[in-house]
């Protein structure tokens, strides 16, 4: 005999769905180190004088002797039959290495506290999501604002690229402007010497 007495129990449900949410529960709970499913199995009873042939969900649950008569009980409360099928068959031998794990999966003392690890997990998660999304927001004002500055710095950069060609042009034009200025005052000049010399004569 194996040093940890252990079970397999087996129990049939409706549907995958059914069987596959009573067999989280019951791991959560630690009433079960672990649950197999089998999504279909075809199950010919009779049921109020009739013979029925029905598709099933089996779920294969395996846990300790000191945990069925907790484990039975849950089933049947979760159980939407009236009548559940949950039967044992105790393992004769079994894995050393595995057996204590499954020992370890349903220890009583720590069946109180899943529920409160979890969600302090959960929380955890929520935080460090919480955290990643604020990250991620100041990642995008930062690149908003930096977006801005570089607009801001361009269009300062233009104005001024701007107002240096109007400068430039304004030079451009006053230099026209004397250029002209000083010419016409060369004409002037030498019109009034001619008529100078011609008043001499």
């Amino acid at each position: 005999m194996p040093d940890v007495a252990a079970f397999v129990v087996l129990s049939t449900f409706p549907d995958a769905e059914t069987a596959a949410r009573i067999a989280r529960t019951l791991v959560e709970e630690r009433l079960a180190a672990c649950v197999n499913l089998v999504a279909t199995v075809r199950s010919i009873y009779r049921w109020q004088g009739e013979i029925n042939d029905d598709a099933e969900s089996l779920a294969v649950i395996k846990t300790t002797a000191e945990r069925y008569p907790a484990l039975a009980a849950r089933i049947a409360q979760l159980h939407p039959y009236h009548v559940p099928e949950i039967v044992a068959l105790p393992l004769a031998e079994g894995h050393p290495p595995y057996l204590a794990w499954l020992a370890g999966q349903v220890d009583e003392e720590e069946a109180a506290q899943p529920a409160v690890a979890d969600g302090d997990a959960a929380q955890a998660d929520a935080a460090q999501a919480d955290a990643a999304q604020a990250d991620a927001a100041q990642a995008d004002a930062a690149q908003a604002d930096a977006a801005q500055a570089d607009a801001a710095q361009a269009d300062v950069a233009q104005a001024e690229v701007a107002q240096a060609e109007v400068a430039q042009a304004d030079v451009a034009q006053a230099e026209v402007a004397r250029a002209a200025t000083a010419s016409a005052d060369d004409v002037q000049t030498i019109a009034a010497r001619r008529d100078a010399a011609a008043d001499e004569t």
